[in-house]
C-alpha cells in the first residue's frame, strides 16, 4: 500500500533502524531534477558489494513500482519521455529535448531511490502495528524536511523508497583584487544581478563603501595587491558557475604607471618599439607607452597604460620597472644646441636609427633650442656628434617668389595661387625628390590669408642641389604668366556643387578646357575661385588671348551653374554664448556630424567663433548664424534648438550635494536588488554615488534637497530600528496576513514596518510539528514607535479574530431566500454590516417545493444570535404571509398611484413597510392598463395587510368626496396667484389641501379671464377660493426706477428680492429685458488687461460709470407692505448713490474664506474702512469679487484684501 507525504528538503538515514543503514544496499540511485518544467536528468552511481543477481528494474515495471496515487501518478506522465538502457554498469535516463523548454530553476532537487529486503525490515511487531513503515518514513521526512513515496511489491515483499528533497548548500570563498569589485558589480549592478540570476547563488561581497551604483572602472590610478574576500553561497553547481564569471572578470585588468620619467620612454620603449614588441608578442597584453617628453616641458604628462590578462599585466609591470631602474643606472644625459630652424630636420628616422645604432634617445624641446640626448656613457658622445653632423650638413637657402612676375598688378595673390596650384599637383615633392633637399613651402594659412606678405621658400641640402632645385622652381612658376590665372567670387556654399560628386564637374572642365581651378578652405567662408590655364599637355602655352578667352568661356559657365542652384537662405538664432561650445563639440565633431546628417551644403557662424579674413559678416553677441540651401538650414536649426535645450536641462540637474552616511546601513538603503535607490532616482530624477561612507546627490536643487532629506530621514530611523518578537499560534496566521497578504500588507504600509509570518507555515499550512517553537513565532521590524504601534494593531486583530470566530449552521425554507437576500444582496449585506458577521447561505439545487436552504454565519456570539434572529423573524414573517383583494373603481386607481407611484409608496412606508422598490411593488398590485378589472390586490403579514387596505378605502372614500370649484381671474393677475416660480400656488395647495389646475396657456390681455380649477374637500376648497380672491382685491403693484449703476449693489443678485418677500411679503421683479445684457452684468472681459500687482498675483480692474441708466423693479404686494419696502429701497439707493466706479478682483476662491473672516469680521471691517460695497461670490460660483464705491474707496479696500491675504500666506 503506497504512502505519500509531503515535499521536504532532505533526507537523513541516521534515524532508521541499525539493521535499515547496513552497507549491504544494492542500489543508490541520485537523480538531480529541475522543478520546472519536469526537466529531469538522471545519474546512476551503483554501488555493488555483493550484488545478488536482481532483476535491473525499470520505472515501467510494475512489480518494482506499483500504481501509486497523486504524486506518484503525476511522476508517471514523465516517464514515457525517458529512455533507460538495460546495462547495469552504465544506466543513463534522458529526457525528450524537444518535450520542455530549457529553463535554469533557481532551487534544484535531489531523486534517491532506496530498496529493501523483506529480510532486511524488522518484524510489525517491534514496531507495534501495521502502520510500522510509515510511521519511520513521516518520522524521517519530519526530521529532514523531505518527500518519501514507498511501495512494496507483494511477491517479492521488495519495498522501494523514493526519497526527494534540496541539495544542500554549499559555501565558497574567493579571493579577488580589491579594485576588481567595480567590474564585479557593474554598473547599477547589472553584472553581478546578471550573475545571480545566471547561478542562482547568494553573493555576499565585503563590507566597503560599493554598491550597485558603481560603475565599471577600467583602469585605476595604481593596482594594489590588497585582496579581498566574496563569498557565494548555493547548491553546487550554481556556485560554481557564479564563480567561474567572477574569476573571468577578475583575470583582466587596467593600470597605469606612474611613476616612470617620460624622458625614458623612447629608451624603455627600443628602436621601432622592439623591446614592447618582445613583451607583447603572443600574449593577452597591450602595452602603451607615449612619446618621451621633457619633464619640466608644458607638455601634459601622459602615464605608461597596460592592459590584459593580470597575471601577465603584472609581469609586464614589474619587467618595465626594472628596465626603467636599471636605465636610472646606467644611462646619463646631455643637452646640446641647435637652431630651431634645423629641429624639423632631426626627424623620426635619424632619433630611430640613433637609438637603433647607440642606444640614445632624443627628446626635442618644443619651446628653446636644446636636445636632450639620453643614453649610455659610452654612445653619447658618438650620439651628439651624429646630431651635430646632421645639422651642419643641412645648407639653408631662401627664395622669394613674390616677385617671380614684375608687370602682374598683385604680384603676393599671384604667388599664393600659383604655391598652391604646384602644392596640389606635388610639384615641390617632385622637386624635392630630383634634387636631394628638403623644401619648406609657405604654410596653407599664409597663402590662404589675404595681405601684402612675401611668399618665401625654404631650401635645405647640399649647397649645389639647393641651387639646382630654387632654379627648377623658377623655371616652373615661369610657366605660369600671369595671364593663365582668373579669378571670381561665387557663393562658398556653391562650391561643392560646383566641383561636383568626387571632382566630376572640375574633370570634366579639365579635360575640355585644359583649365584646373583651387578653391579655399571650407570653413574659411572665402567666396574666390581661382582658374588656372593648364595647356595641352605636350604642347606650347597658347597665346594670352586664347587662354583669357578660354578662362571666361569657364567662368561664365561657373556663374551660371551657381544661378541655377541659388536656393540659399539666412537664418539667425538666439542662443547664449556659454552653449556655442558644446554646440560645435570635441573639434567641431558634433556639428559636423549635424551638417553631415542634413544631406546639404550649410555653412554655421558663431558670435564666439574666430572671425575669418575673407568673411565680412558680423554676428551680434549671443547668436548663431546658419547659411545654405533651405531644406539643410531648416534640419541644421532644428538640431542645434535640440542639443539647446538638452543644455538648459542639464544646467537645471547640475546641482549636487555631499554628506556622510553610516556605513552600517548602505545595503538597507540601497535595498534589494537596488530597489530603494532606484525608488528615489526615478520619482526625483536624481544620480546618486556612494563613496567612503558619504552619500552624492546631483540633479534639480529642489530634488536634491528632497533626497537629500530621504536619505537622511531614512539614516534617522534605521538607528531607531528594533524587532519586536511575537507568539500568534499558527492556526490564526493566514487570518492575520489576508487574501494575498492584504492585511498584513494593509500594516506594513500603514506604519511602516515590516512583518515576518514563518515562510514554512505559508508553504505547508498542514504541518504539526509540536517540537518547533520558531512556528508561532511572528517578527515586526521597524523604529520603536512604529513598531509598537503595529504590534499593539497586530494583537487587537488577533484578539478580534479569536472573539469572531464563532460560528453556527441552521436551514431556511428555499422560499424565504430571495427576500432576505434581497435585490443585488441589499438585505443580507445590511444584515452583515449590521451584526458585523459573515454569512452563507448554500441553496438547494431540489426542484422541491419544501426544500431547505443551509445558512452559515461565522462572527461574535451576540452577532451570530441577533443575525440568526433576523433571518428567522423574516422567515416566520414569510410563512405569516396572507392576501386581500379590494375592489375599488378603475377611474381612481391612478390617483392612488400617484405619479411615478410616489401615492402608492408613501401609502406602504407610512404602513410601517421597509424595503426596495422591487420589494414595494410586489405588496399592492393593480390591474393591467387592458384588463377592465377593478380589483386590487394586497400581499404581506395579516397586520400589515390591513393597515394597506384601511388606507387605501379610507383615501378612496376621500376621492369620492372631493369637488372641483371654478374661479375666474383676470390675466393680469394671474402672475400673482403663480407667484415667482409657482412659489404662491404652491403656498395654496399646502394650506388648504387641494389641488389647484391653471391653463398651461393663456394671453396676457387684461380684458380677458382666465378660468382655474380647485380641487378638494368642499370646506376645504371654498376657503381657498375664499382667499385667491380676498389676494387679488388687495393685491397691488408699484414701479419704481433705480440707477442701473446701483442696481447689482442693491440687488445683491438676488437676495434682497428674497429677503423683502421673507419679511414684507413683497415680490420684486426687475425689468431687465429694457437694458441690454452688456448693461446690465457691466462684467471685464479680461480680468488682466489691467494688473496693478507688480507679480501679477491678483488681476484688477475698474470700470467707471459714463452715464445715469435707470433700471425699473415691479414691487408686488399690499400698498401697506410696498411703501415699507420703496422706503428701504429708496434709504439704499441714497446710501450708494456717491459710487462712482465698479471694481473687479480676482481671487483663488479658496482664499475667500480668508478675505470674509471668521463670521464676517474682517469684510464687515473693510466695508466699514472702505465705504464700499463688497460681493463675494458663493462657493464654485467663480472666482471675481465685485467692488462698488469711489475711486478711493475701491482702491483702499483692495489693498486691505490683498494685505489680509499676504499676511496669512506669510504665517503659513
Amino acid at each position: 500500500m503506497p504512502v505519500n507525504f509531503l515535499e521536504k528538503n532532505n533526507l537523513s538515514m541516521d534515524n532508521l533502524p541499525l539493521d535499515q543503514t547496513n552497507t549491504s544496499f544494492h542500489i543508490k540511485r541520485n537523480y538531480h531534477t529541475n522543478d520546472e518544467r519536469l526537466n529531469y536528468s538522471f545519474t546512476e552511481n551503483i554501488n555493488c558489494n555483493s550484488l545478488p543477481n536482481y532483476p535491473i528494474f525499470s520505472f515501467n515495471s510494475e512489480e518494482s513500482f506499483p500504481s501509486l496515487k497523486s504524486s506518484v501518478a503525476a511522476s508517471t506522465k514523465i516517464e514515457g519521455k525517458i529512455k533507460n538502457t538495460n546495462q547495469l554498469g552504465n544506466h543513463t535516463a534522458q529526457v525528450d529535448k524537444k518535450s520542455y523548454p530549457k529553463i535554469t530553476p533557481l532551487i534544484k532537487t535531489t531523486i534517491e531511490t532506496l530498496r529493501l529486503e523483506a529480510n532486511q525490515q524488522s518484524p510489525l511487531k517491534e514496531f507495534g502495528s501495521k502502520s510500522t513503515v510509515g510511521e519511520v518514513a513521516r518520522h524521517v521526512m519530519e526530521e529532514t524536511h523531505t518527500h518519501i513515496d514507498m511501495s512494496t511489491a507483494r511477491k517479492t515483499g521488495i519495498t522501494t523508497f523514493l526519497i526527494r528533497g534540496k541539495l544542500d548548500d554549499v559555501t565558497i570563498k574567493l579571493l579577488v583584487p580589491l579594485n576588481t569589485l567595480g567590474s564585479i558589480i557593474g554598473t547599477r549592478g547589472k553584472v553581478l544581478n546578471s550573475i545571480i540570476e545566471k547561478s542562482g547563488a547568494k553573493i555576499q561581497l565585503p563590507k566597503r563603501n560599493i554598491g550597485k551604483d558603481v560603475s565599471i572602472q577600467h583602469s585605476v590610478n595604481e593596482y594594489k595587491n590588497e585582496m579581498v574576500e566574496i563569498i557565494i553561497t548555493g547548491d553546487k553547481e550554481g556556485a560554481e558557475s557564479a564563480k567561474k564569471e567572477i574569476e573571468a572578470i577578475t583575470s583582466h585588468i587596467t593600470l597605469k604607471i606612474t611613476s616612470i620619467n617620460p624622458e625614458f620612454y623612447g629608451l624603455i620603449l627600443g628602436s621601432n618599439n622592439s623591446r614592447i614588441k618582445e613583451l607583447v608578442e603572443g600574449k593577452d597584453l597591450r602595452i602603451e607607452i607615449p612619446s618621451p617628453c621633457l619633464v619640466d616641458s608644458d607638455e601634459k604628462f601622459k602615464p605608461i597604460i597596460i592592459s590584459g590578462e593580470r597575471n601577465l599585466v603584472n609581469n609586464a609591470k614589474m619587467h618595465i620597472e626594472a628596465l626603467y631602474s636599471e636605465l636610472q643606472h646606467t644611462t646619463v644625459q646631455a643637452s646640446i644646441i641647435v637652431a630651431k630652424n634645423l629641429h624639423k630636420y632631426i626627424d623620426e628616422g635619424l632619433q630611430q636609427d640613433i637609438l637603433s645604432r647607440l642606444q640614445c634617445s632624443l627628446i626635442i624641446s618644443p619651446s628653446s633650442e636644446n636636445i636632450l640626448v639620453r643614453g649610455s656613457p659610452m654612445y653619447i658622445g658618438k650620439c651628439i656628434q651624429n646630431v651635430m653632423d646632421k645639422a651642419k650638413s643641412m645648407h639653408i637657402d631662401l627664395l622669394d617668389i613674390t616677385n617671380a612676375h614684375s608687370l602682374e598688378a598683385d604680384q603676393t595673390a599671384y604667388a599664393k595661387d600659383i604655391s598652391r596650384y604646384l602644392l596640389k599637383k606635388k610639384e615641390i615633392t617632385r622637386i624635392e625628390k630630383d634634387y636631394q633637399v628638403q623644401i619648406t613651402p609657405p604654410a596653407l594659412e599664409t597663402l590662404l590669408k589675404p595681405g601684402s606678405d612675401h611668399i618665401i621658400y625654404e631650401f635645405a641640402g647640399n649647397i649645389e642641389n639647393v641651387k639646382n632645385a630654387k632654379k627648377e622652381l623658377m623655371k616652373l612658376i615661369n610657366s605660369y604668366p600671369p595671364y593663365c590665372i582668373l579669378r571670381l567670387n561665387l557663393d562658398p556654399l556653391l562650391h561643392c556643387h560646383i566641383i561636383g560628386q568626387k571632382g566630376r564637374n572640375l574633370q570634366k572642365i579639365r579635360e575640355q578646357y585644359f583649365i584646373d581651378a583651387l578653391f579655399s578652405d571650407e570653413d574659411s567662408f572665402n567666396p574666390e575661385i581661382v582658374l588656372i590655364y593648364e595647356g595641352k599637355p605636350g604642347e606650347e602655352l597658347s597665346s594670352a588671348n586664347a587662354v583669357q578667352s578660354a578662362l571666361n568661356d569657364v567662368a561664365e559657365l561657373l556663374k551660371k551653374t551657381a544661378t541655377e542652384m541659388s536656393d540659399i537662405i539666412s537664418h539667425d538664432i538666439h542662443i547664449p554664448d556659454r552653449y556655442h561650445k558644446y554646440i560645435l563639440g570635441p573639434k567641431g565633431s558634433t556639428l559636423n556630424s549635424i551638417i553631415k546628417k542634413s544631406n546639404s551644403v550649410v555653412k554655421v557662424k558663431f558670435s564666439t567663433g574666430k572671425k575669418k579674413d575673407t568673411d565680412n559678416t558680423i554676428i551680434d553677441e549671443n547668436m548663431v548664424n546658419v547659411r545654405g540651401v533651405s531644406f539643410g538650414v531648416e534640419y541644421v536649426v532644428r538640431e542645434i534648438e535640440k542639443i539647446v535645450e538638452d543644455l538648459k536641462l542639464q544646467e537645471l540637474h547640475s546641482y549636487s550635494v555631499t554628506f556622510d552616511f553610516p556605513q552600517k546601513f548602505l545595503k538597507n538603503l540601497v535595498g534589494k536588488g537596488g530597489s530603494n535607490i532606484m525608488k528615489i532616482k526615478e520619482e526625483l530624477n536624481v544620480k546618486v554615488d556612494f563613496q567612503d561612507g558619504k552619500v552624492t546627490i546631483q540633479g534639480s536643487k529642489k530634488n536634491v534637497e528632497d533626497a537629500r532629506s530621504r536619505v537622511e530621514t531614512f539614516a534617522k530611523k534605521m538607528e531607531d530600528q528594533m524587532v519586536i518578537h511575537l507568539s500568534i499560534p499558527v492556526k490564526h496566521h493566514g487570518s492575520l496576513i489576508g487574501q494575498n497578504g492584504k492585511f498584513v500588507k494593509r500594516l506594513e504600509e500603514k506604519y511602516k514596518v515590516k512583518i515576518n509570518f514563518p515562510r514554512e507555515n505559508l508553504e505547508n499550512k498542514n504541518t504539526h510539528d509540536k517540537k518547533s517553537n520558531t512556528k508561532n513565532e511572528v517578527t515586526i521590524r521597524g523604529d520603536k514607535v512604529s513598531a509598537t504601534s503595529a504590534k499593539l494593531e497586530l494583537l487587537d486583530l488577533l484578539d478580534y479574530e479569536k472573539e469572531h470566530g464563532n460560528t453556527t449552521t441552521f436551514t431556511i425554507p428555499m422560499s424565504a431566500v430571495p427576500q432576505i437576500v434581497g435585490k443585488s444582496g441589499n438585505n443580507i449585506n445590511d444584515l452583515k454590516n449590521e451584526t458585523e458577521t459573515r454569512i452563507e447561505i448554500e441553496k438547494s439545487t431540489s426542484n422541491d417545493p419544501s426544500a431547505m436552504a443551509t445558512v452559515f454565519i461565522q462572527g461574535t456570539k451576540e452577532g451570530i444570535e441577533k443575525a440568526k434572529k433576523s433571518i428567522l423573524d423574516t422567515v416566520k414573517m414569510i410563512q405569516q404571509q396572507v392576501t386581500r383583494t379590494l375592489f375599488v373603481d378603475r377611474k381612481h386607481h391612478r390617483t392612488l398611484i400617484g405619479p411615478g407611484g410616489s401615492t402608492l409608496r408613501n401609502i406602504i412606508i407610512s404602513s410601517g413597510v421597509i424595503g426596495d422598490h422591487t420589494q414595494l411593488a410586489k405588496i399592492v398590485q393593480f390591474p393591467k392598463t387592458e384588463n377592465m378589472s377593478d380589483k386590487i390586490i394586497i400581499s404581506g403579514e395579516n397586520t400589515l395587510v390591513d393597515k394597506i387596505a384601511d388606507k387605501i378605502i379610507s383615501m378612496v372614500k376621500e376621492i369620492e368626496e372631493k369637488i372641483t370649484l371654478i374661479v375666474s381671474i383676470p390675466s393680469s393677475k394671474m402672475k400673482i396667484i403663480i407667484g415667482r416660480e409657482g412659489c404662491m400656488r404652491k403656498e395654496l395647495e399646502a394650506k388648504f389641501s387641494v389641488i389647484i389646475r391653471i391653463p398651461r396657456k393663456f394671453t396676457d390681455n387684461i380684458q380677458e379671464n382666465v378660468e382655474i380649477k380647485i380641487i378638494g374637500k368642499k370646506e376645504q376648497a371654498e376657503k381657498a377660493v375664499e382667499e385667491i380672491n380676498n389676494f387679488i382685491r388687495t393685491e397691488e403693484c408699484c414701479i419704481i426706477n433705480i440707477p442701473l449703476n446701483s442696481h447689482k449693489c442693491i440687488s445683491e443678485n438676488g437676495a434682497f428680492a428674497r429677503r423683502m418677500k421673507a419679511l414684507h411679503g413683497v415680490t420684486i421683479e426687475y425689468n431687465d429685458h429694457l437694458v441690454s445684457k452688456e448693461e446690465l452684468s457691466n462684467e471685464i472681459e479680461d480680468p488682466n488687461t489691467k494688473i496693478k500687482d507688480l507679480n501679477n498675483e491678483y488681476p484688477w480692474h475698474v470700470i467707471v460709470d459714463k452715464d445715469n441708466k435707470d433700471i425699473s423693479w415691479t414691487l408686488k404686494g399690499k400698498i401697506e407692505k410696498i411703501e415699507q419696502v420703496k422706503n428701504i429701497i429708496n434709504k439704499m439707493v441714497k446710501q450708494v448713490k456717491h459710487y462712482t466706479a465698479t471694481g473687479y478682483l480676482k481671487v483663488p476662491s479658496n482664499y475667500h474664506g480668508i478675505i470674509i473672516g471668521q463670521g464676517g469680521i474682517k469684510i464687515s471691517q473693510i466695508k466699514a474702512e472702505t465705504g464700499c460695497y463688497i460681493n463675494v461670490p458663493r462657493v464654485n460660483n467663480g472666482d471675481l469679487i465685485t467692488l462698488r464705491g469711489t475711486l478711493d474707496g475701491l482702491e483702499k479696500a483692495r489693498t486691505m484684501i490683498i494685505d489680509s491675504l499676504n499676511f496669512v500666506h506669510k504665517n503659513i
